[in-house]
């Protein structure tokens, strides 16, 4: 089954989406690199709430620019 669901970069359903742009007023994420790793937090809404409980899962592939 396939659950329909929104990357955010903000809490909420009305928060920021992430998209397919990579620049800082976009997608992007400003910073400078420590040489050790370091998490950025991703928020999911799904539209719908007409799914049976259960565990799903999903792999989400990002590209580093640097």
């Amino acid at each position: 089954m396939k659950v329909p669901y929104q990357l955010r970069r903000t809490a909420g359903p009305s928060g920021a989406i992430w998209g397919n742009v990579a620049n800082a007023t976009g997608n992007g994420i400003t910073g400078s690199g420590t040489g050790t790793s370091t998490s950025q937090t991703v928020y999911v809404t799904v539209p719908s709430t007409d799914f049976m409980p259960d565990q799903y899962t999903d792999t989400v592939t990002i590209t580093i620019n640097y």
